[in-house]
């Protein structure tokens, strides 16, 4: 995913219900250890949860590693890697439909 494919997983979310994206933050999310940069891509669910894109990239990386972020209130953020966050969201889509 690059910059640009982070605001359309964002967007993403913003066209499922909230419930299918706090599912995968249920099942695969961890404890973020690092501060979220203010300059992130988020957007703000409809109960006031944060979903924040994150990509980084290392020194030692060749391509970028994506992140999206769960800000849950005073919860401790959840982190998913992005690819299988979008994943997991396509899986819980398609079987909605």
């Amino acid at each position: 995913m690059s910059q640009l494919a982070l605001s359309e997983v964002l967007a993403l979310v913003e066209r499922l219900p909230e419930e299918l994206s706090l599912a995968v933050f249920r099942r695969y999310g961890r404890p973020l250890d690092v501060p979220i940069p203010d300059e992130a891509p988020r957007t703000t669910l409809g109960s006031g949860n944060v979903i924040v894109g994150l990509s980084i990239r290392m020194p030692v990386d060749v391509i970028p590693n994506d992140y999206v972020i769960l800000v849950a209130g005073s919860a401790d953020p959840l982190v998913v890697p992005g690819p299988h966050f979008v994943a997991a969201l396509d899986v819980l889509a398609r079987a909605l439909s």
